[in-house]
């Protein structure tokens, strides 16, 4: 029996050595996709002096914002610091709440996923938040709460499994992605944040997403509020707007929408710049998702915001 539970110890620390060191391994194949533009947009925002146009959430945000045509209408420096809904929405702006500064004008744009109470949470993050705070951005620890861990715990082996399978493959060799999986790299962001990677490529063929029979959970609502006040207290405006949304995908989804709108219309204090059904789109305007735009649909969807944001701002007392 103690050599039984000996073996057991022993086997339990080499898992745990093989975990620990995975973290220490070059992250292989992997340094030049979207993840690590994090480390450019982070850069970007601390270098623009005074007030500045920040558009925050998922991949929504990175594929769909013409971040220049924000810039000129709102005279003032916009930067897109969209990246990957994978990261989790709480993490997304805790990591932003730390910069927000008094002028600023932050239009949060969350994708539907990270309202639903599903389980695992993707309010909380998934893999990718792994990869963005073991590997990209390691001073971002601060921001995975023990709570966010509980949920996170579950793509340790997949995260694990991949360092090493990168560390082995592209030892000798570069990563190259093909088909849309192009647009999604480091270096076709620009200096707004914005990917443009996309812009002269053709679309890609996609499945309607269907949201159906989803509940709310209340808790992001409530976190929400608490970075509004957050941020109102710095002296910026802060409003929401909805992910761009493929309409026969929104059409489908239509009933979990519409009691995501009841309930932020009945509990949310951030401004909503609009209904959620003002930013479906049709689907010729999508490059490879639902929530993907091409370079037409970003254009008209930043045309979009403009105009909501121009009149939110026009109604709103501005925090002193």
């Amino acid at each position: 029996m103690k050599r039984f539970g000996l073996k057991i110890l022993l086997f339990s620390l080499i898992v745990f050595a093989v975990s620990y060191l995975s973290i220490f391994l070059p992250d292989k194949g992997n340094e030049g996709n979207l993840l690590y533009a994090m480390k450019d947009k982070q850069a970007a925002l601390e270098a623009v002096e005074g007030p500045r146009v920040i558009t925050v959430g998922g991949s929504n945000v990175a594929f769909g914002i013409n971040s220049q045509k924000m810039s000129v209408a709102l005279d003032r420096p916009a930067i897109n610091m969209g990246v990957h809904a994978g990261l989790g929405l709480k993490y997304i702006l805790d990591n932003l709440r730390p910069q927000i500064r008094k002028g600023d004008v932050v239009v949060v744009i969350p994708e539907y996923d990270h309202f639903w109470d599903k389980y695992p949470s993707l309010f909380y993050g998934e893999e990718v938040l792994l990869t963005m705070t073991l590997d990209v951005m390691p001073k971002d620890l601060e921001y995975v709460s023990a709570k966010q861990w509980s949920h996170l715990y579950r793509f340790l082996p997949t995260y694990i499994g991949k360092k090493y399978y990168y560390a082995l493959k592209y030892m000798t060799s570069e990563r190259t992605p093909k088909g849309q999986h192009v647009a999604y790299q480091r270096k076709n962001v620009n200096a707004q944040g914005d990917i443009v990677g996309h812009l002269e490529m053709s679309n890609f063929e996609f499945p309607v997403k269907v949201e159906k029979d989803r509940e709310i959970n209340m808790d992001v609502i409530k976190y929400l509020n608490d970075f509004y006040m957050d941020c109102h207290a710095a002296g910026a405006e802060v409003y929401l707007a909805m992910t761009s949304f493929e309409q026969k995908s929104y059409f489908k989804s239509s009933e979990s929408i519409k009691k995501l709108e009841k309930a932020m219309n009945e509990r949310l204090d951030m401004p909503m710049l609009a209904p959620p059904a003002r930013y479906r789109f049709s689907k010729d305007l999508f490059f490879d998702t639902p929530e993907h735009l091409n370079g037409l649909g970003r254009d008209i969807r930043t045309d979009y915001l403009i105009q909501d944001l121009e009149k939110a701002r026009a109604s709103q007392v501005k925090p002193s």
